[in-house]
């Protein structure tokens, strides 16, 4: 019979373990990379901060969304905005055109 290094275990099964607890490792690795790219959420925003990016009231915003003109998220009883949401916001209201008074 074979030396073992781990007790019980002849040289083919320890390095057998020895391989499978690689690729455990390698597989924990890539399990924490995916989290981390799962992790990578985009920022939200609140109304208030659409609101001063816009140049408008926050009520203003509130308006926008009862209008569905804006798509939001509702965390709880708050609203969010990603930038996308509000980037495509801007495509869509992109044939407003704003004039000054005279």
């Amino acid at each position: 019979m074979e030396e073992s290094y781990v007790s019980g275990l002849t040289n083919t099964e320890t390095n057998l373990h020895l391989s499978l607890d690689r690729q455990v490792l390698v597989h924990q690795r890539q399990l924490i990379i995916l989290r981390k790219e799962y992790m990578s959420i985009p920022s939200l925003y609140t109304p208030a901060e659409v609101a001063d990016y816009l140049h408008v009231s926050r009520g203003t915003i509130y308006s926008i969304l009862s209008r569905g003109e804006i798509s939001s998220l509702k965390i709880g009883r708050n609203r969010r905005f990603t930038a996308e949401q509000v980037r495509e916001y801007i495509k869509k209201r992109g044939d407003v055109l704003v004039t000054e008074i005279e």
